[in-house]
């Protein structure tokens, strides 16, 4: 069990990939993070959009792609390789 952060602003949505080794947290002031769940050390933050945050997140099947949408109705799709 970890606790992820402290970060400053609110947890929107959370998103494991495929084997669990990682959580993407989509958080108010800092848009994507993502986390790796053995030591629940950030590994990564992405933009959030328009807005600066996102309010969704999700991995594709194959753990390549991540995409977010934030509050100006944009989406993002980002490559992790």
């Amino acid at each position: 069990l970890h606790t992820l952060g402290p970060y400053k602003g609110w947890t929107i949505a959370v998103a494991f990939n495929r084997d669990g080794t990682r959580l993407a947290v989509a958080a108010t002031g800092r848009g994507v993070l993502i986390f790796d769940t053995a030591t629940g050390v950030e590994l990564a933050a992405h933009p959030g959009g328009g807005a600066g945050y996102a309010m969704t997140v999700a991995y594709s099947p194959d753990d390549r792609y991540l995409a977010s949408n934030g509050a100006a109705a944009d989406v993002l799709v980002r490559d992790l390789e």
